[in-house]
């Protein structure tokens, strides 16, 4: 309609807007331009808030004012869906404006567990695949440690014993003193953006405990394949590593932009 063409919405999650020319200024999160005028549709003052049925909201409150003795405000309704998606003009009630925002960021988190070093994207389908990294033996340095590890698969290094098995993917060295801290699988785990492998039943720890290590890689495409990084070890003796790599990184495509 000729109303609507008259209108238009600036929108912005969890954050002020930015400058945007014709808007009011200050800490808004909904601006409206309606029939010439900018209107300020809410302030952002609440977090994100789950529906019962899945769906996941913020309100921005306490606009310009409307009517007699309202205020505009902004609901934003997100629900999941397999694409990126865009916020939709849904409805006007009363004073406060409805969009629904379809979108896979509002999907529920999936961890899924992969084998043979590889592990697959639940939501994009992408399978991530860090056999490039085995094969050979990773020495990391804390101030009191060395660690020594392999990535889906034993240590070559004879640095701690084997057994019989040579299973061994994970070895804290002291000095002369050697402790298993993991043995060997080729599983690795996918939560949220980060890929994990988890070496447990590891040597006894503080009596009660079996030490671990964990290895958890994210994305960098600046650094391929990168390196190991000591982070800490946790009271349950977990020895926790983070690995910044290009092959953590879902693949993306390269857009030539024109004007």
């Amino acid at each position: 309609s000729d109303q609507a063409k008259s209108q238009k919405f600036f929108i912005s999650v969890c954050k002020p807007l930015p400058f945007v020319q014709g808007c009011p200024a200050g800490v808004i999160g909904a601006c409206g331009q309606l029939n010439g005028r900018g209107v300020n549709l809410g302030f952002v003052q609440s977090s994100l808030q789950a529906g019962s049925d899945g769906s996941i909201s913020i309100i921005y409150q306490n606009g310009d004012k409307c009517g007699s003795g309202g205020r505009y405000s902004t609901r934003v309704i997100f629900q999941c869906d397999d694409s990126p998606g865009s916020p939709m003009f849904d409805r006007k009630d009363g004073c406060e404006y409805v969009f629904i925002w379809r979108t896979s960021e509002a999907c529920p988190v999936k961890r899924v567990q992969g084998e043979n070093c590889k592990v697959k994207d639940p939501r994009s389908g992408y399978e991530f695949d860090l056999t490039p990294l085995s094969g050979q033996d990773y020495e990391v340095k804390s101030s009191q440690y060395e660690y020594h590890f392999a990535v889906c698969g034993p240590i070559k290094t004879s640095v701690c014993p084997h057994g019989t098995e040579n299973m061994v993917s994970s070895c804290q060295v002291e000095g002369t003193n050697h402790r298993i801290s993991g043995l060997a699988n080729q599983n690795l785990t996918f939560d949220d953006g980060i890929i994990m492998i988890n070496y447990t039943h590891g040597e006894t720890c503080h009596r009660i405990y079996q030490r671990s290590t964990a290895i958890m890689f994210s994305c960098d495409h600046s650094k391929n394949p990168g390196k190991p990084v000591f982070i800490r070890e946790t009271e349950e003796c977990t020895y926790l590593f983070e690995w910044r790599t290009a092959l953590a990184c879902p693949p993306f495509k390269t857009t030539i932009c024109s004007y």
